[in-house]
Formats: structure tokens, C-alpha cells, sequence
């Protein structure tokens, strides 16, 4: 069916539609643009993010292979796990503040405890007050923190996971 506007113009139905289907398409292009960027601008913040808590991760087993190699000073433990807790408050206040539900307050907890049962441990002790700066782990310290790094572990990939699927 032919619709005449004038006597110089006529338009079919299918112009119409053809119409129609440009103005929609010019509508929904911008639309579907600005919702790509965002998921590529949240694909890229969590990608960051996985990459810093396995970053963490890293730092943590290299740390304790040079710690069990005897290869580390007291007052470097002591300042690296420092470190480490700063940069885990980080990710935690940004992932709460972006995702809600990870958290790394859990691995922040276990961290602190090994810290703590390293410092608090006899070899460390001795290594302070024999001002031998290099520390010596016995194997049932060694274990014990061999335990705690599992835990460790087994959190920083559940954050990575949850980073990921949030």
C-alpha cells in the first residue's frame, strides 16, 4: 500500500518502518555503548584488583621460602608483614566500598595471627636477643606457619573468586 503525501511524494509502508527501525537504532546505539563501557570499565577494575590480592599472594610465599631458607633479618619480617597488612586494608576498603560483600578482613585476621606467632615465636625471640639478625626457624614453627599459610591461601583465592563473580 502506497501512502501519498503530496502529488511529487510517496511513501510505502515499508519506508515507514525503515524509518522507524533508523530512528530506534540511532536511539538504542548510544544506549548499548554507554553499557559496554561500563562493563568493560568494571571488567577492568576487577581485573586489577585479582591481580593485587595475587600480587599479596605472591609476596606472602616468597616471603616465607626466603623465612624458611634463613635468609631473612628480624626487623624485615617485622616491617614487611607491615606492609602487607597496609596493603590488604586497601584492597578490603575498596572492594567493600565497590563490591559490598568481599572482604579481606579474614585474610587481614590470619596474617596477623602468623605475624604473630612468628614474632612471638622462640626462634624470633632469640634472634633479638642474641642480636643475630637472621632468623632460624625450628620445624614445628615452620609447620605451624606452614598451617597458617594454607589458610592464607585457600582466602586470598575465595577474594579472587568473589571479586570475580561480583
Amino acid at each position: 500500500m502506497m501512502v501519498t503525501l503530496c502529488s511529487t511524494y510517496s511513501i510505502d509502508y515499508s519506508d515507514i518502518i525503515s524509518i522507524a527501525a533508523l530512528i530506534v537504532s540511532l536511539i538504542l546505539f548510544p544506549v548499548s555503548f554507554m553499557i559496554s563501557k561500563r562493563q568493560a570499565n568494571n571488567r577492568k577494575i576487577k581485573d586489577s584488583l585479582m591481580d593485587d590480592v595475587s600480587d599479596i599472594r605472591k609476596d606472602y610465599r616468597n616471603m616465607l621460602n626466603s623465612l624458611f631458607g634463613g635468609k631473612l633479618q628480624n626487623q624485615y619480617v617485622i616491617s614487611w608483614f607491615k606492609i602487607a597488612n597496609i596493603k590488604l586494608n586497601s584492597i578490603n576498603t575498596f572492594t567493600n566500598s565497590k563490591f559490598k560483600k568481599c572482604s579481606s578482613l579474614k585474610a587481614m585476621r590470619i596474617g596477623d595471627g602468623m605475624r604473630l606467632e612468628l614474632t612471638e615465636s622462640d626462634e624470633f625471640i632469640k634472634s633479638y636477643k642474641d642480636s643475630k639478625s637472621i632468623i632460624s626457624l625450628g620445624a614445628q614453627t615452620k609447620t605451624s606457619i606452614e598451617s597458617r599459610y594454607a589458610e592464607l591461601n585457600d582466602e586470598f583465592l575465595k577474594m579472587i573468586n568473589e571479586i570475580n563473580y561480583y
